[in-house]
């Protein structure tokens, strides 16, 4: 499974790429090698602004081509949070 993360709007740091690949690896692992690619897509929507415009993308691209991508939106104030969420979805 390959992660493939990408920040827009701002600057993806490595403390919060580490943090996504580790929460969504472990959201995955089950089923890992059934998956093909997982984009992930981070935004703070708002900028300057303010308010819950933190947004986490993530799209899960299985290996089977007859099997539908998952596709998981989180929006929170804090980016670690919407992360988190979005992980948490994953595993739901």
């Amino acid at each position: 499974m390959k992660i493939d993360i990408q920040a827009k709007t701002f600057v993806l740091t490595k403390t919060l790429k580490k943090h996504t690949e580790q929460k969504v690896k472990t959201s995955l692992f089950a089923c890992s090698s059934q998956l093909k690619k997982v984009i992930i897509r981070l935004s703070d929507i708002n900028r300057v602004k303010g308010g819950k415009d933190k947004l986490c993308h993530i799209q899960v691209i299985p290996t089977h081509t007859s099997r539908p991508d998952v596709i998981i939106n989180s929006t929170e104030k804090d980016m670690y949070k919407a992360i988190d969420k979005a992980a948490y979805l994953l595993a739901s």
